[in-house]
């Protein structure tokens, strides 16, 4: 039933997940986290990313380095990354579970 609700795995705090990716150089805010598995053992995760002004090279080299944090320290290895200059206007960081 979690997975059917695309609740948060147990196992993982997306309070954790966000820190860790705010930690990244360039990354000034994350917004519009949601964190799932599609099925056990297979989670997912989904973001809107706030760069601070840099070339799309440098931002590339944050996509690169915020999939390896996540896959090593988290084992999530499919995730949707969207990239913004501002903030889109969601209020939230993380989407409360259900």
């Amino acid at each position: 039933m979690h997975i059917i609700m695309e609740g948060v795995p147990k196992s993982i705090k997306a309070v954790d997940i966000s820190n860790t990716m705010k930690s990244v150089p360039g990354v000034m805010d994350i917004h519009d986290l949601h964190i799932w598995n599609i099925c056990p053992g297979h989670t997912v995760l989904s973001a809107h990313i706030v760069l601070a002004d840099q070339s799309l090279n440098e931002a590339q080299k944050v996509m690169d380095m915020l999939k390896e944090l996540l896959e090593r320290d988290f084992g999530i290895s499919h995730t949707t990354i969207q990239f913004e200059c501002k903030h889109c206007g969601q209020k939230v960081v993380v989407c409360p579970t259900i």
